[in-house]
């Protein structure tokens, strides 16, 4: 029993780091979307702006 426990201890937090991976990319590429759009806008402004 002792050395199960520890085992588990150890396999335990192990989905808890992976889970929150794919988590973590898809913010970083919603985030990078997100500055990608608010820079295309910008320049669409800039071009918008530029034609006056």
């Amino acid at each position: 029993m002792e050395t199960t426990q520890p085992r588990l201890h150890l396999f335990v937090p192990i989905p808890e780091v992976e889970r929150p991976l794919p988590l973590v990319v898809l913010l970083v590429r919603h985030a990078l979307a997100s500055v990608n759009a608010r820079l295309t806008s910008a320049d669409s402004t800039a071009d918008d702006v530029a034609a006056y």
